[in-house]
C-alpha cells in the first residue's frame, strides 16, 4: 500500500497549539545571530526561536 505524500503533516508535536501563534519583535542584530544559530544547528529560524525560549524558562524557573 503507498502512501498519501501529499499529506501536509505539522512539525510542532502533538498537542501543541498552532492556531495562536507568539511573536517576537527582534531587532535586525538579534534576527541575524538567530539566523547563524539556526544555520549551525541546521534548524529553521522559529524552531530556534523555540528552542531558546524553552531554554530561557527552563533556567528561570530552576534558579528562582
Amino acid at each position: 500500500m503507498k502512501k498519501n505524500e501529499n499529506v501536509l503533516r505539522s512539525q510542532a508535536p502533538r498537542g501543541i497549539m498552532l492556531e495562536k501563534p507568539v511573536a517576537m519583535c527582534l531587532i535586525t542584530a538579534e534576527i541575524a545571530e538567530l539566523d547563524a544559530l539556526a544555520l549551525v544547528q541546521n534548524r529553521l529560524m522559529f524552531d530556534m526561536a523555540r528552542i531558546i525560549l524553552h531554554i530561557y524558562y527552563t533556567f528561570y524557573y530552576f534558579h528562582l
